[in-house]
């Protein structure tokens, strides 16, 4: 039985240059891989346990409430990652804490795997010239992490989380008989440019201006002249030790990520019903609602074409990039595994003084549009069969609200299955670029 390891990091109260959609991001994310784990054993294949851990920054005390709707309290920071259901700052120690506490649980004889997901802002630093080969445009991208900007600290550089995920994956790779872990990094965030707000209202750029430089390169986790797991030994190049071209040996994973070098990742209100708008990062969002209408059963070159099609239908200016240590992987199917999908049939129950579906927008789920009514089948098989069409009323992220006046007094004990029975053609925007107007 293989284990799922994740850690969610979503960064809303950043002390300048807050955000509002990675709060959501996170709750997505987590909700997916939540029941694409769970699909496994509903479909008769190998189960796959999860174990998750968070580190979270909402914004505010609507925010902290909605985490706990969700059965997620704060942490107390002496027992990190001890307790389920809490979530823990996310500083930069607490992520290095999670790669030697966390992710060192996964076991290649197993073949488990690790999720290391990011919503935040993403920055650059000044590099130390004994990366100049290695680092062309003299800057390091980073993760603007909570404490990142305080006195004292700095963000997270992009060799520190190499070198974190080369020593944890050391030794477990496939080989032989055993599957190996399997590595999938996701990040929702950009290092270009200097802006942090977009030209467009209700849209915003995720990436905070250029961070304090390190001192020195031997302040660098990881970073050893003489060479480690992820560096090579340093060599002499016009008179200087520098690391060679080539001279990095990254840890084997895969990397999805919101944008390439020089664009932005943008963080969007998107309409989710008729009722509400809610703020995402556009590359999460058109992640998941990928994964949620095309199925799991893609290759990862497959997989970020379709996403850069659906970024695209939403902004021009963002093109989602696949990384991956070896060339091959493209073709590799995603979680490298024959995944199935879960089912398009989801569950209805009472919560809260309101009927909700366990489907929303990222399902493909779209509300009524006038006479176009949004229905769902739903039924039950005791205390008696019974069966009956219900619309939906509000179309949320991840779940809907149903029509209550389709439930009687005393159903209110009962969960029902349902399918979708009709739903409205989603407005698709067309749009002409400017030289062909």
């Amino acid at each position: 039985m293989s284990t799922l390891y994740a850690l969610f990091i979503g960064i809303n109260a950043y002390p300048t240059g807050e955000l509002h959609g990675c709060i959501n991001d996170v709750l997505a994310v987590r909700g997916y891989f939540q029941r694409l784990c769970a699909a496994q054993k509903e479909n008769g294949q190998p189960c796959i346990e999860t174990n998750f851990q968070y580190l979270l920054a909402p914004l505010g005390k609507e925010e902290k409430e909605k985490l706990r709707r969700h059965s997620l309290e704060p942490g107390d920071e002496d027992k990190l990652f001890k307790d389920k259901g809490r979530y823990y700052k996310p500083i930069r120690q607490n992520i290095i804490q999670a790669f030697k506490t966390h992710f060192s649980q996964a076991d290649p004889q197993k073949g488990d795997f690790c999720l290391l997901y990011y919503s935040g802002h993403g920055s650059m630093m000044p590099a130390p010239d004994v990366f100049s080969e290695v680092e062309p445009t003299g800057a390091f991208q980073t993760l603007v992490l909570l404490d990142s900007r305080e006195a004292g600290q700095r963000d997270l550089i992009d060799k520190e989380l190499g070198y974190l995920i080369a020593e944890m994956m050391q030794d477990k790779g496939p080989g032989g008989n055993r599957p190996g872990v399997h590595f999938l990094t996701i990040m929702d965030c950009c290092h270009s440019g200097t802006n942090t707000r977009d030209d467009d209202p209700g849209v915003t750029v995720r990436q905070l201006k250029e961070g304090p430089a390190v001192g020195e390169a031997g302040d660098i986790l990881g970073f050893a002249p003489d060479g480690n797991v992820f560096y090579e030994k340093l060599v002499e190049i016009d008179g200087q030790r520098k690391i060679r071209r080539g001279g990095i040996r990254h840890g084997r994973h895969i990397s999805l990520a919101a944008a390439r070098d020089a664009e932005k990742a943008l963080e969007q209100s998107i309409q989710l019903g008729a009722k509400a708008e809610e703020p995402y990062g556009v590359f999460t969002y058109c992640l998941l609602q990928v994964l949620e209408q095309a199925g799991a059963h893609l290759s990862y070159g497959e997989l970020i074409r379709r996403v850069q099609m659906a970024v695209r239908g939403r902004t021009s200016r963002q093109i989602p990039v696949l990384g991956n240590t070896i060339p091959e992987e493209e073709d590799l199917l995603f979680f490298d595994n024959q995944l199935k999908t879960p089912k398009p049939e989801y569950n209805v129950a009472f919560r809260r003084g309101r009927w909700y579906l366990d489907a929303g927008a990222i399902h493909g789920i779209v509300p009524s549009r006038g006479n176009n009514k949004a229905l769902v089948r739903i039924w039950r098989e005791s205390p008696e069969p019974k069966e009956k069409l219900v619309e939906i009323e509000e179309v949320l992220p991840a779940e809907s609200i149903l029509d209550g006046k389709a439930f009687g007094e005393g159903e209110e004990q009962y969960m029902y299955k349902a399918i979708v029975a009709a739903m409205p053609f989603p407005r698709i925007r067309v749009g002409f670029d400017n030289e062909l107007s």
